[in-house]
């Protein structure tokens, strides 16, 4: 167990802590912000994860850590259909998510559920799962050795674009927030991001060789800053406001997104072809490695045929052979055997030899120390004898606390035609001496590069060589069939070349397997991904370096493109204000100095709103006792509006005209105006603006006309009956 272990159990606990907590304040609030209740769930859902991730880590066994690591995935899947969901409400856009429109969201994470525990039945979920690991009291699932099926493509897929439209949707939005909730919004899509990010890496194994699943991590990390925007910009505790005349800048949003887009691909492109050239040098290095020892092994045991052809069918020794085997008292036969045999070992470094009857006991070794009767021989005697030719016996010990031989079993001819060898001549070879030095070495430094050699073992794979990190391994270390993450056994099955998996430490190793020809012997050349892909994880760094600073500077410039606009924006409204203050300066002009009265009124309300001081000298009342009344409310104006009916007229028609009519003024006089009526759009809304003229002077100015008209007319009328008389 080491610091990134217990790192991230700490994870797994502060993140079920605070978003534990985050569903319990949502669900609170849920009356008070109508998105509330959404969050609550994927808080909930989040926490539930975390719980889910710490019991598979303190399992009993690796079958259930697998299980409650599956069992995550009720949460993964959901939660990013909530969340989409979440986000649409607290834009204030509920009308997009109907309840049958989520309800048709939920199909595939309810699917995936499906091929989730239906797996082992058709493995369109996974084609192989993750292997899981012991680290002290954890178990660690290597989210490395997971093959990744094609539903489980499609779960991605969808996953990752609700999490993405949301963020998306919630960045654009908060544009239209008011500056004292846009901290709500960042915060919120930031935490957000952290935790869809930190999914990435376990999911497409962007870092190869990591040594723990960052998911822990990286949703501690952002249920912090969600906890922040709840703490300090009242996220779910005070309802978000939208400034609805605002508009979003959405052509310098698809700028930035496109901009982000093409500059994420082309750093994605080029470290997965770095990645590519990384893991095919090392693939091919494996391979040269792999193959030159399967080469030397080859020879080495041709070498070893050789040195039994030497003695099989040698006239010479085996005459001396059969004459000793037949009287073991003839000293010269033993001299000139054990001398024979004594040159054989030393020149070829054998560690010992034997000599056996036609029964396969023991008459004579060489050394004499180490005369011994050594069983696992005498089993494959019967073998030689049927074959009659010279045959290399696989590596055998008698007990535990043997050492370990290879042997080469040479049958004596010579003997009674048809009754088989008449004896046996057995090499033994220490694989200390000249094989495992030849399997261990590695042709360039290394701290984590081994070459294994194994066999298959009835339902395992048997471990011949001893490990570099593992002692006594040899012939004792077995790895059930079943376990098809490891090289070793996927090898032992027929499957040669290059393939990761974990080795038998449970660690993620890139290797190259090959057979030995003419051997039960396999060769794994292997190496952790850890070192494997080291500068790939350095090269990744810099590329993430230099990808986040080409999208700041892309958010700058559009910043920029986007503060210039709305300084042009300002500076237009500026422009408007100003015209539409000189504008309004000519009006007032126009309306003070105007000669005949002006009533400004409210179109909806028929509130009196101005009133120019031409009417207030024509009618001698005060500016206040115009101002916040109703026309049909001053009682001077109750014979042309008088009542609210009457006003209806000037609300539905633009220009009304009404002439002759009497208005009492302050002092009693009754004068008679002309009323006309004009209805207009201002802004938003509409003003009635009501000319008042004094028409008295005109009508008497009238009458006396007609008057004197009239006594014209009968002037005129007279004047023939005068001449007439």
């Amino acid at each position: 167990m080491t610091w990134q272990h217990i790192t991230y159990f700490i994870s797994i606990i502060i993140t079920a802590a605070v978003m534990g907590f985050i569903a319990w304040y949502a669900g609170k609030n849920r009356n008070v912000v109508a998105s509330s209740w959404v969050f609550m769930w994927i808080s909930f859902l989040v926490s539930l994860l975390s719980i889910f991730q710490g019991i598979s880590m303190f399992s009993p066994s690796m079958e259930q850590a697998l299980f409650w690591f599956n069992v995550r995935f009720v949460s993964l899947a959901a939660i990013p259909v909530l969340w989409l969901v979440f986000v649409l409400y607290y834009i204030e856009k509920p009308g997009l998510v109907s309840k049958p429109r989520i309800a048709l969201l939920f199909v595939i994470p309810v699917v995936t559920q499906i091929m989730l525990w239906t797996n082992d039945m058709h493995h369109l979920w996974v084609v192989h799962d993750v292997a899981i690991r012991q680290a002290g009291p954890f178990f660690i699932p290597v989210t490395a050795a997971r093959v990744l099926g094609p539903w489980m493509i499609v779960h991605n897929i969808y996953g990752y674009g609700m999490l993405l439209a949301g963020v998306v949707i919630l960045f654009a939005s908060s544009a239209r927030l008011y500056r004292r909730y846009r901290g709500q919004a960042v915060a919120l899509g930031a935490g957000s991001l952290i935790m869809i990010i930190g999914t990435l890496f376990p999911t497409f194994n962007f870092i190869p060789g990591m040594v723990l699943n960052p998911l822990p991590q990286s949703f501690a990390l952002g249920s912090l800053v969600i906890a922040w925007g709840l703490y300090r910009h009242r996220f779910l505790g005070e309802k978000p406001l939208v400034d609805r005349e605002k508009k979003i800048p959405m052509p310098l949003i698809a700028l930035f997104t496109v901009l982000t887009v093409g500059i994420m691909t082309a750093g994605f492109v080029y470290y997965s072809q770095f990645r590519e050239h990384q893991r095919t040098s090392v693939e091919e290095d494996l391979s040269s490695i792999a193959g030159l020892k399967v080469n030397e092994i080859v020879q080495w045991r041709k070498e070893r045929l050789a040195d039994g052809d030497t003695m099989y069918g040698n006239a010479v020794f085996n005459g001396l052979a059969l004459r000793f085997l037949a009287d073991p008292a003839d000293a010269g036969a033993r001299w000139g055997l054990e001398s024979w045999l004594g040159n054989m070992q030393a020149s070829y470094r054998y560690h010992h030899v034997q000599l056996l009857d036609a029964r396969g006991s023991l008459r004579l070794s060489v050394p004499r120390e180490t005369g011994k009767n050594n069983g696992y021989i005498s089993q494959h005697i019967d073998e030689v004898r049927k074959s009659g030719k010279v045959e290399i016996i696989d590596f055998h010990r008698d007990a535990p606390d043997e050492p370990i031989y290879l042997s080469v079993i040479v049958p004596l001819t010579g003997g009674v035609q048809g009754s088989g060898p008449a004896g046996f001549v057995v090499l033994f070879i220490d694989p200390e001496e000249y094989l495992y030095p030849l399997i261990k070495r590695w042709p360039t430094p290394s701290r984590s590069a081994e070459t294994l050699l194994v066999r298959r073992d009835g339902d395992d794979a048997l471990f011949l060589n001893e490990l570099r990190f593992r002692k006594n391994a040899a012939l004792n270390l077995k790895i059930p069939l079943k376990e098809m993450q490891l090289p070793a056994v996927r090898v032992v099955q027929g499957q040669e070349g290059y393939m990761e998996g974990i080795d038998y430490r449970g660690v993620p190793v890139v290797a190259v397997t090959r057979s030995v020809p003419g051997s039960p012997w396999f060769m794994v050349a292997r190496m952790d991904t850890d070192e494997v892909y080291a500068p790939v994880r350095e090269r990744f760094w810099v590329m993430v370096i230099v990808v986040m600073v080409l999208i700041a500077g892309a958010g700058a410039g559009v910043g920029l493109l986007w503060r210039r606009q709305g300084e042009r924006l300002i500076r237009e409204r500026l422009d408007a204000a100003e015209a539409i203050r000189a504008s309004e300066v000519r009006y007032r002009r126009l309306f003070e100095a105007a000669k005949d009265g002006i009533l400004i009124l409210d179109a909806e309300t028929g509130m009196i709103v101005d009133v120019n001081p031409f009417l207030i000298e024509m009618l001698g009342f005060s500016h206040e006792q115009f101002l916040g009344k109703t026309i049909w409310d001053i009682g001077f104006f109750k014979d042309i509006i008088p009542n609210k009916d009457k006003f209806l007229e000037l609300q539905e028609k633009k220009y009304v005209r009404y002439e002759d009519l009497p208005l009492e003024t302050a002092d009693g006089r009754s004068i008679d105006v002309e009323f006309v009526s004009n209805l207009y759009e201002i802004g938003h809304g509409k003003v009635i603006q009501c000319n008042i003229r004094d028409i008295t002077e005109r009508l008497l100015m009238q009458k006396s006309l007609a008057e004197i008209s009239s006594h014209q007319k009968s002037l005129l009328s007279a004047i023939p009956d005068i001449v007439m008389e």
